[in-house]
């Protein structure tokens, strides 16, 4: 008769293949105890519930868990995602040279550039004029004007941002600490500097080694 830990095994290797069918291909194994039918359905629950395997099994409990290169452990995605994300775009024409580039960006020369905010969260507002909302995008765009016109939009970026090589990566990185200061929960930000060209600055990842 097949052993409680094989019979175990190859449910866990089955359920985490195809995880739609786990509890079904529980059935179609040649059980013959109902003590350890009852005992593996409890395992394939507690693993859909928590997200773990509760086993002998490290290959597939790290599988479920998540680990680096390094053996150390990864938090939950869970997280730090969140379940609402919202993006508002904004533009502005400025002029930047980077003094120590080797091409023709060297010179004083202008964009038209193309920015976008994300704002994320996990809870809408539950009353008032903004019921159902993250964030109101017209509260975004209130926050927005507040850097863009004096600092963005018809400037030079070497002159107000205070910045000696305003690349898109600094401009994003500048325009995202100058909205940290706000209320808004601000979590990148992306520049355009050109039509084929975009950076994006977002200063946490998904998820962190512990």
């Amino acid at each position: 008769m097949t052993s409680n830990y094989s019979i175990y095994s190859e449910l866990i290797k089955t359920f985490l293949g195809r995880k739609s069918n786990g509890i079904a291909s529980l059935y179609r194994m040649k059980i013959s105890s109902l003590h350890i039918r009852a005992h593996l359905l409890r395992s394939i629950l507690r693993i859909t519930k928590d997200g773990i395997v509760d086993g002998s099994d490290s290959q597939y409990s790290r599988r479920i868990q998540g680990s680096d290169s390094k053996g150390g452990c990864v938090r939950q995605r869970e997280n730090s995602e969140k379940v609402f994300t919202l993006q508002k775009r904004f533009t502005f024409e400025a002029a930047h040279f980077l003094p120590n580039h080797d091409g023709k960006c060297r010179r004083l020369h202008g964009h038209s550039w193309v920015g976008w905010i994300e704002v994320a969260g996990d809870h809408l507002q539950a009353s008032g004029p903004q019921r159902g909302m993250l964030v109101d995008y017209g509260d975004i765009s209130s926050v927005l004007r507040k850097i863009v016109d004096p600092y963005l939009d018809h400037h030079c970026l070497n002159e107000t941002l205070n910045i000696p090589d305003p690349t898109s990566e600094a401009v994003a990185m500048w325009i995202y600490q100058s909205l940290a200061e706000s209320d808004l929960p601000v979590t990148a930000v992306t520049i355009e500097e050109t039509c084929t060209s975009s950076c994006t600055y977002r200063p946490h990842g998904t998820s962190d080694v512990i």
